[in-house]
């Protein structure tokens, strides 16, 4: 593997890291959401239980159901506005990195002045809201918010018909709270993917354009979990290397690259990633930007 191939791969190793560190943080939201529900729920069983069991009937005396549904929506109405700006903000800075390094890669590498700039706040909030799916990201966390609150009222709701012990129905609550919890990192996770991949491709084009030529070369994890259907085989197009206008076309996608395919059998949960070489330079060198580290780069490279 070449060795600006070997650094594409790294800012992937290092995004993706980041991305894993902010699943646990989101996981951790929902644990702390989870034990305020329960201490509420406890509440609910310690003033109106009878030998340990708590009934629908009592609980729609007075209103005590619809208060504490309440209650339960309040909590997780907060849960979504602390996952929600956990996650834009996770996003906003995996885009900005992706551009920024795959930016600094080409550069030095080239020795070529490509005057990169700043990610304006309106692309990059756009880049983010980018529905491929039909829903912004705002929808789909909007979406679940309302599908864990019909969950747990069912769950709730089941749970007091039947009788329930206080144990029995946390440990339905808490696996309610995880189906969710897995949803939210699966759209960290799937979106973080596209934004990196789609950065890297962004500051490849602007070079392209400016007289570094290059290519992309599609490469997948190679194991058993590698996507392999008809209509989004990831096999197949492992190792394939395009030129950055080519699009990649295979069963029922078409785009620029993993996580850029338009469709959600190939999008969602993809692992893929795209790595570049140059093929040929015009456009005047300088000696001087092989040099310069990242640091220094995006202090004296970077224009505002």
């Amino acid at each position: 593997m070449s060795k600006m191939k070997e650094r594409f791969k790294a800012i992937n190793k290092l995004l993706d890291g980041m991305t894993t560190a902010k699943e646990k943080v989101i996981v951790g939201l929902y644990k702390k959401c989870f034990n305020e529900m329960y201490a509420l729920l406890h509440k609910q069983y310690k003033q109106y239980q009878t030998d340990g069991i708590l009934t629908f009937e009592t609980m729609i005396k007075q209103n005590r159901l619809k208060k504490f549904e309440t209650k339960m929506i309040q909590l997780l109405t907060m849960l979504n506005k602390d996952v929600g700006s956990t996650i834009y903000e996770h996003l906003r800075n995996v885009r900005l990195q992706g551009y920024y390094r795959s930016s600094w890669i080409i550069e030095t590498m080239s020795k070529v002045k490509l005057g990169y700039r700043t990610v304006p706040t309106d692309v990059l909030e756009k880049s983010i809201e980018h529905n491929f799916t039909g829903l912004t990201l705002n929808d789909r966390l909007e979406k679940q918010r309302k599908e864990v609150i019909i969950r747990l009222r069912e769950t709730v709701t089941r749970g007091l018909h039947e009788g329930q012990s206080i144990q029995t129905m946390s440990r339905a609550v808490q696996k309610d709270m995880g189906v969710s919890a897995g949803k939210a990192n699966r759209i960290v996770r799937t979106e973080s993917h596209r934004l990196i991949e789609s950065a890297k491709h962004e500051s490849v084009e602007h070079a392209n354009k400016s007289g570094v030529i290059m290519v992309k070369e599609w490469n997948s994890s190679e194991d058993e979990r590698v996507r392999q259907k008809h209509k989004a085989n990831h096999r197949i197009l492992n190792g394939k290397k395009l030129f950055i206008h080519e699009k990649f076309k295979q069963g029922l996608g078409e785009g620029d690259g993993p996580g850029m395919m338009g469709v959600a059998i190939h999008d969602i949960n993809c692992r893929c990633f795209l790595v570049y070489e140059i093929v040929r330079i015009v456009a005047k060198t300088h000696e001087e930007l092989a040099k310069l580290t990242f640091e220094a780069w995006m202090r004296e490279r970077l224009v505002a």
